[in-house]
């Protein structure tokens, strides 16, 4: 995956449909910029994000991408970080590979 596909591909991951992300965040009084490792639903959460857009790897891949992903799973870290890096890894481990 080359910069700019990962620049696509973070795009594409930040504008998309947040809305039910940010609602249930709200809903439990937190800040809905930021991201917790720690929640399996946000987890799940960004998997569907992910495999919205095709990208080429197993749920099990994508569970341990987010997971190492984020430096402290039970603090909030912001979206846009956490999704950035977690584009970074999946183009580590798919180099020559297009999304």
């Amino acid at each position: 995956m080359t910069t700019v596909e990962e620049k696509i591909l973070i795009e594409k991951i930040l504008n998309a449909d947040w809305s039910r992300y940010e609602n249930k965040k709200r809903g439990k009084g937190s800040n809905h910029m930021f991201f917790v490792g720690s929640n399996s639903w946000e987890v799940n959460f960004l998997i569907g994000l992910f495999r919205q857009q095709k990208v080429n790897l197993s749920i099990y891949q994508l569970i341990w991408i987010i997971k190492e992903s984020c430096q402290n799973e039970r603090y909030p870290q912001p979206r846009t970080l956490v999704v950035s890096y977690i584009v970074y890894r999946i183009s580590k481990l798919l180099p020559n590979k297009t999304i």
